[in-house]
């Protein structure tokens, strides 16, 4: 994503960290209180969880079995976005359980 068509998105929001920094706009403290590390440190563990997935074959057994059960149903592409609907809000509610008894 280019912003303008010119810079990339990430890179500019560097820079505008950065010149809001060294103006004085924006103190190291409030930069650093706006980081919301919980979310990135969900988003890098989710990185790690996929890796373990699919370098263990978990990822294809699940894709396989909801392709095979979509299939079954006999609707074709539908019957397989809803057995990936229903997996999802299944897997969902055991990982948010899970998560919040810890």
């Amino acid at each position: 994503v280019f912003v303008a068509g010119v810079l990339d998105l990430f890179i500019a929001a560097l820079l505008a960290s950065g010149v809001m920094l060294a103006t004085g706009c924006l103190t190291q403290d409030a930069a650093r209180s706006a980081v919301k590390w919980d979310v990135i440190t969900t988003i890098a563990a989710a990185f790690g969880i996929s890796s373990a997935m699919e370098q263990s074959g978990v990822a294809g057994a699940i894709a396989t079995t909801l392709v095979n059960g979509g299939q079954s149903l006999g609707t074709g592409t539908p019957g397989i976005l809803l057995a990936v609907y229903v997996a999802t809000f299944f897997l969902c509610n055991v990982v948010g359980n899970n998560a919040a008894a810890a």
